[in-house]
């Protein structure tokens, strides 16, 4: 049988473990459409803006609209596209272009409910198969009908990830800055939005899945952890 050092040191390893991946997830988007539709959208300098609308994008029945605008190029030949695969979607962008993606998400768990609560969850998540440098991504929470916001905001780095995997980003609400009106109400969220700004001309990014999380903050949890070592050292010195 284990003595109880052991018992503790062995309690210690799994719960310092769960700091780095323990995760409780509300998907707001997996771009896994069925059927998969038709829905590029694409800008260039003839045409700065497009749009697309699709409802009842989750198991929830939230609706989304993709907005791209067209932020700089050369000639009409080159262009700005978002295409959709099963399970991604994919922003490029050609040799000389700039663009911005604004992607909105509303009506978040059912057609009519105007506002989801929060409150028990304590961050954003975002999954990335790859990405260029050169993307600012901003996560936007508003509540009051947008008269309340507080935002988070990054320059993304380079990722690249083998066939089937992906980087994924946690965000903690407590990250995000108030905004309008002092601040989102995270107990009557009416909308979440992201948008995706190239900085550098012909970057690109794939997606794989986005929505909020409610994982354990490493900080509580190694202090935790680091308490139960002390204990087991105790314990083998009494021995």
């Amino acid at each position: 049988m284990l003595n109880l050092s052991k018992k503790i040191l062995m309690t210690t390893i799994l719960t310092l473990g769960m700091a780095s991946y323990s995760y409780a997830d509300i998907v707001l988007d997996d771009f896994d459409y069925t059927p998969q539709p038709d829905i590029d959208i694409v800008v260039n300098q003839g045409s700065p803006f497009d749009t697309t609308q699709r409802n009842n994008i989750n198991g929830f029945g939230g609706d989304v609209v993709y907005e791209l605008t067209y932020g700089g190029g050369a000639a009409n030949t080159d262009s700005s596209t978002v295409t959709f695969s099963p399970g991604q979607m994919a922003l490029s962008n050609d040799a000389t272009m700039l663009s911005t993606l604004l992607i909105t998400y509303s009506e978040i768990f059912a057609p009519g409910n105007a506002t989801i609560d929060f409150s028990s969850f304590n961050g954003f998540y975002y999954n990335l198969v790859s990405s260029d440098l050169g993307f600012s991504i901003v996560v936007t929470i508003g509540s009051g009908g947008g008269t309340n916001t507080s935002t988070f905001s990054r320059v993304s780095s380079a990722v690249s990830n083998l066939p089937g995997e992906f980087t994924r980003t946690n965000v903690l609400f407590s990250s995000f800055v108030a905004g309008l009106g002092g601040g989102a109400d995270f107990t009557a969220v009416d909308y979440v939005s992201m948008s995706l700004t190239s900085d550098l001309e012909a970057v690109d990014l794939v997606f794989q899945e986005l929505g909020v999380t409610n994982v354990p903050e490493p900080t509580s949890l190694a202090i935790f952890g680091l308490g139960l070592m002390g204990l087991a050292f105790s314990a083998r010195k009494k021995v």
